[in-house]
């Protein structure tokens, strides 16, 4: 058995599900390829056009 603490194992496991959680929510909102990007830019001027 490892030395840990119930406590310690919900502090590990919540903190590792939260950071997760954040890099899997920055990835889906950036826009990585060339078309994206493109699409991105064409997005920005449409909403300045209004």
């Amino acid at each position: 058995m490892l030395p840990i603490e119930d406590a310690q194992v919900e502090t590990i496991v919540t903190t590792l599900w939260t950071v997760i959680a954040a890099v899997v929510a920055w990835w889906k909102n950036n826009s990585f390829t060339a078309p994206a990007i493109e699409a991105d830019k064409a997005l920005r001027e449409a909403r300045k056009a209004k």
